[in-house]
């Protein structure tokens, strides 16, 4: 599972458990297993946490390999699953995250048990702009997975439209977006003062669909007639050496550019707080992205590019869009982000996000969704 995905999931369970009893399944392959099943249970923040670790497949022969990581893969959730039932006993319903993966399981403990579920999606792949959804496996199982969930809850009407148009149009939906915490991603009392104006851009660095080696051509350019900032890139993934190549190739991004590396938790509250404002250029997006409202969450207004996922949340109160992948647009409101960044009102970017993100807002809109399904 990817790491940031893994840690949108974890707060959604956490809105939930505060009006239900909630545990945790997660199934994963281990090249580093020492047994072929390693089984971790843990009570994390309340929530029974139940991790399954497997003997990663390494046979090169497709038919067997395939055969083998179906029949591991399937062990490990039955094994996972029977750790549940001697803690909580059968489950009422089955919250499932990502079509892909754990919902087959999903799947079987309805036509096995009657224990109704629900999907949760995410990926950007069922976008059109991505393209990632394809295969006739891939769409055959998912297609069935999808279709027998009583609800698909995914982050934005986008993605639900990508969704309903490959097929997925038997359950009911509705949006649900992610959570952020708010307690964590907090304004500090008393923020150090920079020396220079401090522009944020957090991601998993993949260049394809977040844009950051634009950002670096257009700072490239401002940084030849204004000295007075500095770019902090957070993250880590499959093009940051690409990137990072990108800046050791310019005199100028050298001095300005700066790549700090993954950061979570109060790390990543730490950096935001030291920030001026946040960038984000994305050619594509189910949503407006978590590090963005965890910006917004702490009080820094936001330069984005102007999907629509993000023109549903910012505007002239929180932040500036632009065209997405236009380079002279981004280095105007760039400039005009830099001299009127102190302008924008923190505590007002802030209470937005804690009214549409906060996990008692979240909570609510998931148990409506499980009293429907229940029958409640």
């Amino acid at each position: 599972m990817n790491a940031t995905l893994g840690i949108f999931v974890k707060r959604h369970a956490q809105a939930v458990a505060l009006k239900h009893n909630v545990s945790a399944l997660y199934v994963c392959p281990d090249v580093n297993a020492k047994n072929k099943y390693d089984v971790d249970v843990q009570n994390e923040e309340g929530i029974l946490t139940v991790r399954v670790y497997y003997k990663k497949v390494t046979s090169n022969i497709p038919l067997i390999s395939n055969f083998q990581k179906i029949i591991r893969n399937r062990k490990a959730y039955s094994i996972a699953y029977a750790e549940i039932l001697k803690c909580f006993g059968k489950p009422d319903l089955v919250h499932s995250n990502m079509l892909v993966g754990a919902s087959l399981f999903s799947l079987y403990l309805k036509i096995k048990y009657k224990i109704p579920y629900l999907v949760t999606e995410h990926w950007t792949g069922y976008l059109p702009s991505d393209g990632n959804y394809k295969g006739f496996f891939l769409k055959s199982i998912t297609k069935v997975v999808a279709n027998n969930a009583t609800f698909i809850t995914p982050v934005s009407i986008e993605l639900q439209n990508a969704l309903q148009s490959h097929g997925f149009k038997k359950p009911k939906y509705q949006i649900v977006p992610n959570v952020v915490d708010v307690n964590l991603f907090s304004p500090k009392k008393s923020k150090v003062e920079n020396s220079k104006i401090r522009v944020v851009h957090v991601s998993s660095l993949d260049d394809r669909q977040k844009n950051i080696s634009g950002i670096l051509t257009v700072v490239e350019r401002i940084s030849k007639w204004r000295n007075d900032f500095e770019l902090i890139i957070i993250g880590d993934g499959e093009d940051k050496l690409k990137l990072e190549k990108q800046v050791k190739n310019s005199v100028l991004l050298n001095s300005i550019v700066f790549f700090n590396g993954k950061k979570t938790g109060i790390e990543l509250v730490d950096e935001l707080n030291k920030g001026s404002f946040f960038i984000l250029f994305s050619n594509f997006e189910t949503t407006v992205t978590c590090a963005a409202l965890e910006a917004m969450a702490v009080g820094l207004p936001v330069l984005a590019s102007d999907l629509e996922v993000s023109m549903r949340h910012i505007n002239q109160d929180n932040g500036l869009l632009v065209e997405v992948n236009n380079l002279n647009d981004l280095e105007k409101s760039f400039n005009l982000m830099l001299d009127n960044f102190v302008k924008y009102d923190s505590v007002l970017i802030r209470n937005y996000v804690i009214k549409n993100f906060g996990a008692e807002k979240i909570s609510v809109q998931f148990n409506s969704i499980y009293d429907e399904i229940l029958n409640v």
